[in-house]
């Protein structure tokens, strides 16, 4: 697999948000290119989880 080269980065969480985003997940103060939970393993997960995060908004995000 080639690197996406829309992105400077290529950790395992970089390619999730990428995944993610490629399937229209908009982007988000805390959650877009570069912030922590974007490229933060432990940050993405937090943010995940937390009240008000990716998970959350997700359910509301009509697709």
């Amino acid at each position: 697999m080639s690197p996406n080269e829309n992105y400077k980065n290529g950790d395992c969480t970089n390619v999730v948000s990428q995944a993610l985003r490629a399937g229209l997940m908009p982007y988000f103060k805390e959650w877009k290119p570069y912030t922590n939970a974007w490229i933060n393993a432990g940050s993405f997960r937090n943010y995940i989880l937390e009240p008000g995060g990716i998970k959350m908004k997700a359910d509301t995000f009509p697709l």
